[in-house]
This record gives C-alpha cells, structure tokens and sequence, in this order.
C-alpha cells in the first residue's frame, strides 16, 4: 500500500544552450533529469546547487524533497517541503507530499492535518483521500479508509491505485468477495502489477476457489519469477488441491529464493506430515524455528509430529515451548494436556484443560476432551457436563456426543446411550465406535439382533476392529450360538494377540459348550495378559468347581475378591468350594458375605443353608431356606433341603409338602422323588413310598 506522493512542481525543461553550468535554473533541471533516472544523490546533489545559487528558489525546494523522499530521508524531506510552503502557502502538492513524508514516519496526525490542508486547497484531488485512506488503514480504521478509497475512485474513476488499497482493505476485513472484484478491476487496468495477482489469490484462498487461487500466484510468479512468497503460497494452493508433489516442489523453489523464509519451511512440514514423513516433517519444523525462534506455532507444529511418532517427551517439551511464547495459545494447552492423558496424569490433564477453556471458553474440543479425561478418573457427572457443553458448543460433534453416550452407557442408562450414539451416526454415518457402543448398549439391553447388526457395521466401517468382533462373540454366546462365538473370539484374538478379554470371554464360551478342559487354558491367557482381570479368575474358579478341583477354585475365588472385595459370586462360590471340602464354618462365612452384599440372593440362602444342615444347625437352616423360598417361590432346590432337615427332624408331613413343591416346580427332580418315597416309608405309607421309589428309578436314580 504505497503512498501518492505529487511529483514535478514544474515540468522537465529543455537545456537552453545559452544557460550556463553555474546557473540556478541549469542546475534545477540537471536535478529534474537525474531524478527522473531514479539517480537521487546526483539530483539532490544538484537541486542543492539550484539553492545555494538562489536562496528563495521556491521549486527547488520542492522537488529536491521529492528527492529526499524518495531516498528515505524523510527529516530532510519535510523540511524541504515546509520551506516550500513559506513560499507557496496554497500550494496543495506541497501539503500532499509534506503529509505523504509525514506518514512514511508514522507521524499520523501531522500527515492527515496535511492532507486536510491539501484538500481544503484542492477538494477534487483524489491522490489525497487515497493517501488519507492509507493511513486510516494503518491505524485499524478500516470502514473509514474505505470511505476515502471510495472518494478517490468517485473523483478519478480509473484511479488502479485506490482499487488496489481498498481490495486490499476488503481482503483485511475478509470481505473476500468485494476484494476479489476490486484485484480484477485493478488488473484490468495494470495488468503487469504482481501485487493484485498475488492478493487476489490470497482472497481466492480464503474462499476455497484453490484453482483461481493456483492460476493467480502462477501469474505473480510470470511477473516476479525470484517471488519466494508467490512459490510458497502457490504451494498452499496445490497443498489444498491434493498436490501434495507439486506443493513440496514449490517449498523448494521458495526456500532456494529466499533460504530466510521461514513460513516455506513451515508449508513443508505440514506438506511431510500430511504424507506420514516424520522424520523430515520434523527437520522442516526445526529448520523454521531456527530462523524464527519466537513462532509458538511451530513448535505446536512440531510437537504434533512428534506425538504422533510417539515421542511424547519432546511432544511435551514443544508444547511446553510453544505456551511459554504464546500464553494465550490454547491450541498448545490442548495438545500439552493431550499429552498428560497418554500419560495417565489426569489430574495435570484437567487443569490444563481449564488453562485452554479460560482462554477460548468457545472451544468445545477443549470441553471434550476434558470429559474424556473426567470420565478416566470416574468422574461421570463431571464428564457428562464438559460433553454436553462440547455439544451446546457444537451440536455437530459427533465425537462428543458418542463420548456422552459412553458416560451413560456406564451409568446404566442405555436408553440415553442409545439416542446419543444415534444421534453421533446421524452426523458423522462413518463412526464406526458410535456403531460399536451402540452395539454395546443394544447388547446390555439384551436386544441381541440389534447389537450384532451395529457390530456388523463397525466391522465393515473399521475391519481390523478386534473389541467388535469379540464383542459380537458375546451377542452370539447370550443367543446360545457357543460355536459362532467361539469363531469370533478367535477372530478377535488372532487379530490383538494381547487381547485379555477376547481369551475370557472364549474361555466363557468353551464352558458353555462343556469344554471346561479347553476353557481352562483360555482363563489362564486372560490372566497372564492381565493380572488384574478378576473375572478370568472368577471365571477359572468356576472352571475347576467344575472339575471338583476344589483347592484351585477356592485359590482363584480369592484372587478375584482381592481385586474386587464387593464381588458376590466370588464369595458365594468360594462357599461352594468350602462345602465341597466339608468346610462348613468358612462355606457359611462366604455365603453370610455374599448375602451382605446381596440381601436378595435366594442362592445364597440356599447354600448357607445346606452348609448349615451339614453342621446340625438345623434350625438356622431351615430359616434359612425358608428366606430363600420367600426370595424365589420357584426355587425348587430351597424346598427339597428344606424337606431334608424336616426329614432329618422327624417332621414328615413337613417334609412331604416340601418334596411335593420341589416336584411340582421341578417334575424330572429325581432326588425329591427318592427323599419323598423315605418319608413315606416312615410314615408307614407303602404304596406312595413303593411309587416314588420307582418314579426315582425310570428317572435315573443310582442306587447304593
């Protein structure tokens, strides 16, 4: 954005023959020829000579401060100019260029109070408002300087000068559209100006119009072939094209021009990046730094490369650097606490979270990701606050909204889960994790059809996807389909060889194929992949219960409530175990501990109350029995011990009535059929004895 400085207070005059060397008007217009030359020094040399012939030279004064001025020494310009205007008060040129040196010092307001003056003397002079304009810009005053442009263009409709001001206005105001047609009309009146090419470009950038872009700067480079900045933005052009080769060929060629340019070496990182070159995406990003050692971007930029490559402390370390520069840089705070979660540093994570919501309280990726970290940390109501926010932000979020329904799903609230994954598919039909917790959420829900449909579809979105496949496995277990499942965990195992919950939930199907000899070796792989997974411990404690290998299973019982003290199947079982041993007094301490954790167990009433009748408690045992037929009215196993211990104490019509429950419940209950025919028997009652007894037998009773 030049200034429009009034040249040639008098026009060029021929050399008279008959003016001597020594004469004043001689040496004014040897000054004028050299100036026109550009040879300033030679003028100003003899514009002096002018002066020092005839002190009150008016016009020499003049024209040897367009001389100074032209030559940067503004100082002497201006007093130039002022000595001038003693002379000539009224003369408008005077003021233009006095202002115009004015404004190259930054001296504003002195230039626009000259200007002023210029106008007063020449309203219709519309170099002026184009230099007024000039300045209104350079303090901010955008819509004013466009006034003044407009001004300039109304007085002198071909004005190239003031269309390139005000475009380059527009551009600054991204008023990318008016910009674009303020270049074109400039162009069309000086074609051979690289500048309107160049900024042109730039605006056809902004609105994503890449191929008028690219033909823009490649016209700038016709024009200035040695242009570093119109190779390196033409590459940002080709970048945006999908070119990747011919954008890293311009970096080249900009960094060859201009090996201080700094921004080229940036350009070609991001370009290396893109392609997944690490290495000299790095030695670009470094390269920038050393020649611009305070850009916190960069560095942002170079710690991205190098989390990604896994190098999390020097990702740090650049982060670190970059908030340092920048402290109100939240993109850097973003990705520093990024850093911290891979780090398992939740509590650092959240804070500097924080740092970065403080600094854009509009970012919901901030807010999101903060929830990730709050849910880390077990913090659901936290985590879905941050998520919801993220999507108040941005309700076109997938991610946050398949984020919060993770948080529901681990509430218990599938219904919530449901409606927020699909509202995740609605946005983004390519995310395959909303497919798989959807699939999950389906799965809790027992909709079976419904989660191996969403499962299908993670996998076909994400094939190398082993937690889907496995859990498919699951749905087709819960469906009673032991093979398919089995084929699926198998899929999932070959897939994430370290897959401990792939070898459970195997394990798991083996044993309900009965193939507890193979489940076995399974459990133990979940185990030695993860020495905290209490469920494969369970589940192995179940296994060897199975096999009556009672030592082991009570071994693994105890593993298990050591990593989860509140886990009542593992104390109910270990019960079991105790029983089979004939450890009644720790059989009945597990189940009193499994009953404490879950008053509503009819099973554990039950067992507690067989361990209890194999202790003589018969009493306590049959209270026992009785809560758990009060729990489970169907539970026929309750009824035939209950009518053991009757039987035991003699109370045959009691034991009788319970015999006869367990049989009504349970019609092929061979035990309750053989304990009746007892109490019949002692009843003196043959012939409903001598029937059951039989009915025993057709059942399959073993005989002693």
């Amino acid at each position: 954005m030049g200034f429009a400085i009034l040249f040639g207070f008098i026009g060029a005059q021929a050399i008279a023959a008959d003016v001597g060397p020594d004469t004043p008007e001689m040496c004014f217009n040897l000054g004028k020829l050299y100036f026109d030359k550009g040879m300033f020094d030679k003028s100003i040399y003899y514009y002096s000579k002018a002066i020092n012939l005839k002190a009150d030279y008016s016009k020499a004064y003049g024209n040897r401060g367009n001389a100074y001025f032209e030559s940067g020494l503004y100082d002497q310009a201006i007093e130039d100019f002022t000595k001038f205007l003693e002379f000539e008060p009224n003369s408008n040129k005077a003021y233009n260029n006095r202002g115009a040196a004015y404004q190259a010092k930054g001296l504003y307001d002195k230039a626009l109070a000259d200007y002023a003056k210029a106008l007063e003397l020449n309203p219709q002079d519309p170099m002026i408002y184009n230099n007024q304009g000039n300045i209104l810009f350079a303090e901010g005053r955008f819509d004013d300087a466009i006034e003044k442009y407009n001004k300039a263009i109304e007085i002198r409709p071909g004005y190239v000068e003031a269309y390139g001001n005000r475009a380059f206005t527009y551009l600054t105001k991204k008023w990318f559209d008016l910009a674009i047609v303020d270049y074109s009309r400039a162009i069309k009146r000086d074609p051979e100006n690289p500048d309107y090419y160049h900024n042109r470009a730039d605006a056809y950038m902004a609105m994503h119009l890449y191929e008028d872009a690219m033909n823009d700067y490649t016209k700038a480079i016709e024009l200035t072939p040695n242009d570093a900045e119109a190779y390196n933005n033409r590459g940002n052009a080709y970048m945006a094209m999908g070119f990747e080769e011919k954008a890293l060929a311009d970096y080249a060629k900009a960094t060859k021009l201009n090996p201080n340019l700094a921004s080229a070496y940036v350009n070609r990182g991001l370009a290396y990046e893109e392609k997944g070159s690490n290495d000299q995406a790095i030695a670009n990003y470094s390269k920038a730094i050393e020649l611009s050692p305070n850009d916190a971007e960069t560095y942002n930029n170079r710690g991205g490369v190098y989390e990604r490559a896994g190098q999390l402390d020097l990702a740090s370390a650049d982060y670190a650097k970059a908030t340092e520069l920048n402290p109100k840089f939240p993109e850097a705070q973003i990705n520093q606490a990024n850093i911290l979660m891979a780090k398992d540093s939740y509590d650092e994570a959240i804070a500097t979270y924080a740092k970065a919501i403080e600094l854009n309280p509009t970012d919901a990726e901030a807010y999101n990701n903060r929830g990730i970290a709050y849910k880390a940390k077990g913090l659901q109501k936290e985590a879905i606050a941050d998520f919801s926010k993220a999507i108040e932000l941005n309700p076109k979020f997938a991610e946050a909204f398949n984020n919060r329904g993770s948080i529901h799903i681990a509430m218990e609230s599938y219904d919530k889960a449901i409606v927020d994954y699909t509202k995740a598919l609605e946005l983004n039909p390519s995310l395959a994790d909303a497919f798989y917790n959807r699939g999950n959420a389906y799965l809790a829900k027992e909709l079976l059809d419904l989660a191996i449909a969403d499962y299908n579809k993670a996998i076909e979105l994400k094939p190398i996807f082993p937690e889907a496949i496995a859990n498919r496995g699951v749905a087709y277990r819960h469906k009673g389909l032991s093979e398919q499942a089995i084929s699926e965990y198998s899929k999932a195992i070959e897939m994430n060889p370290k897959d401990a919950e792939a070898y459970n939930n195997r394990g798991e199907a083996y044993v309900k194929k009965g193939l507890t000899d193979q489940a076995i070796p399974d459990f133990s792989k979940a185990i030695e992949l993860n020495p905290n997974l209490g469920d494969a411990y369970y589940n192995r404690g179940n296994a060897y219960l199975e096999k009556a290998m009672s030592d082991k299973a009570i071994e693994d019982f105890t593993k298990s409530i050591d990593l989860n003290h509140n886990h009542t199947e593992s104390y109910a079982n270990r019960g079991v175990a105790y029983s089979n041993k004939g450890q009644y007094e720790k059989a009945i301490a597990d189940y009193s501990k499994a009953i404490e954790l879950n008053p509503k167990s009819a099973d554990n009433y039950n067992n507690r109350g067989e361990a209890k009748a194999n202790k003589n408690l018969y009493d306590e045992a049959i209270a026992d029995f009785t809560k758990a037929i009060d729990l489970d009215p169907k539970l026929a196993e309750a009824y035939y011990h209950r009518g053991n211990v009757y039987l035991e104490k003699n109370y045959y019509d009691k034991a009788i009535a319970d015999y006869s429950k367990a049989i009504e419940i349970k019609p092929d209950y061979v035990e309750a059929y053989g304990n009746r025919s007892i109490a019949y028997a002692d009843k003196g009652m043959d012939d409903l004895s001598k029937a059951d007894l039989e009915k025993a037998k057709q059942l399959g009773l073993k005989q002693e």
